[in-house]
Parts: C-alpha cells; sequence; structure tokens
C-alpha cells in the first residue's frame, strides 16, 4: 500500500483558477473561498477580500438551496480581509453578519466562530460588536 493510498490528490491554486469556468454553484463559490483563503495567506488582502466577495454573491444568488455554513465562512473571509486591509467597521459589519447566519440557523459553530473572530488580533471595535449580538 502507498504512502498515496486513502489521501486526498493536493490540489493547487493554479487547478482552482482552472476549476471556476468547469463548475457552477455551491462548488463554484467554494472554489472561490479556496482561493481566497489561499491568497489572504500570501497577504494579497485586497485580491482575497474581491474572492470571498464573489464566493458570498454566490452563496447569497443560491439563496436557501445550499448551506448556510458557506456564506457564513464567506462574510467570515470577508472580515478577516477588510481587518487587514484596516477597514475595521466593514470587518465588524462581515463578521457580524457571518456569526448572525450561524446563529439563525442553530448552527455548532457560531459561538467557536464568534469566540475566535474575537479573538487573535481583530481590532477591539470588532471584538465589541461580536459580544454585542
Amino acid at each position: 500500500m502507498s504512502e498515496d493510498d486513502g489521501m486526498e490528490e493536493l490540489v493547487t491554486e493554479e487547478m482552482l483558477w482552472d476549476r471556476i469556468p468547469e463548475v457552477e454553484g455551491e462548488e463554484r463559490a467554494s472554489t472561490y473561498y479556496e482561493l481566497s483563503a489561499r491568497i489572504y495567506a500570501r497577504g494579497q488582502y485586497d485580491e482575497a477580500l474581491a474572492l470571498a466577495e464573489t464566493a458570498r454573491d454566490i452563496y447569497s444568488q443560491l439563496g436557501e438551496s445550499v448551506s448556510s455554513e458557506g456564506l457564513a465562512q464567506a462574510y467570515s473571509a470577508i472580515g478577516y480581509n477588510l481587518n487587514q486591509l484596516k477597514r475595521m467597521d466593514e470587518a465588524a459589519n462581515a463578521m457580524s453578519k457571518a456569526v448572525e447566519i450561524l446563529r439563525e440557523n442553530k448552527s455548532p459553530i457560531a459561538l467557536e466562530l464568534a469566540c475566535t473572530l474575537g479573538d487573535g488580533g481583530t481590532h477591539p471595535r470588532i471584538t465589541t460588536k461580536l459580544l454585542k449580538q
């Protein structure tokens, strides 16, 4: 049995870019979200923000036909990018929206996300807004 048995294929950033025209709906939104996360990790926050916003727009268009967690993840990514770009009010709004979506759907990760977003380097204004929810 080789080491690769049972492991997922490593998906490169190039493969994600190539996938966009080939997929639709939730898979397309998820692809944009994944690209956003990878580009965020490189510190390219403007580009990562645009990709996260595209993911959010797709999830929003799909409405209730898809899991709300994808939409919440997109809002969270938007918030993290805005935070890095020092756009604190907008970041707080996006992060609050992510927590609100999860709470509305009684997601078990709502509290975890609120704690994560309110901790670990986010601006105090963001933490205050999250705690008021």
